[in-house]
């Protein structure tokens, strides 16, 4: 009996001994792990940051982007009316807005936006939440058209307003740097909501036209 008491304790000594061992094989596995787990996690933010990085230049050329802009009966009434206006924008303008607005369209960030503010002649849309805004250096686009895309000069405002009808008195304070190519008439449409009841105008998606 007494061997085989022996035998068997040596027998669990050397079992709790090979456990022993085993553990920093394993801690060296689940490091392994975590290091490449880590790894893929890196490699797949820097995708996500190149998939948001615009295809376009934002320095030189005619660099295009899109707004899907819907009119809305209220929050629970569907949409009255619905069109994608494209527009062209002007890098020697204003440069730093067009560079701005070419990151936020890639990155879908004016996505389901609403427009904070209409009036007779122009449409803010909020962009305060997009990031620290810049003074605008460039000397812009004179507003003299219905479709122009602006930006406020100072830093203290964020956000892009969209002209609605010829604006001149804007060209002070604000710097134009993209163009409306189709679908002015469209612009009525929002003009109208302003003075209708329940209505509200929000870029429902945007890009780049490529």
């Amino acid at each position: 009996t007494a061997p085989s008491s022996t035998a068997a304790m040596l027998g669990r000594r050397g079992l709790a001994s090979s456990t022993k061992k085993a553990k920093p094989e394993k801690q060296k596995k689940d490091g392994g792990d975590f290091l490449k787990a880590l790894q893929e996690e890196e490699e797949h933010v820097k995708s996500q940051k190149r998939q948001c990085m615009p295809v376009q230049s934002a320095t030189e050329g005619r660099p295009k982007i899109y707004f899907e802009i819907a009119i809305f009966r209220g929050a629970f009434f569907g949409v009255d009316h619905q069109q994608t206006l494209e527009f062209e924008l002007y890098p020697e303008a204003a440069p730093k807005a067009v560079r701005r607005l070419l990151e936020d369209c890639a990155a879908g960030r004016l996505s389901d936006r609403r427009f904070l503010q209409i009036t007779k002649s122009t449409a803010f849309l909020g962009g305060g939440d997009l990031g620290e805004p810049e003074p605008e250096v460039g000397e812009g686009l004179p507003h003299n058209e219905p479709g122009m895309l602006s930006v406020s000069r100072s830093a203290d405002s964020g956000g892009y307003v969209l002209t609605l009808a010829a604006a001149p008195r804007m060209d002070r304070g604000h710097a134009a740097f993209g163009r409306l190519l189709s679908g002015v008439s469209f612009l009525e449409l929002i003009v109208a909501a302003r003075d209708a009841e329940c209505k509200e105008v929000r870029v429902v998606n945007c890009g780049e036209v490529l």
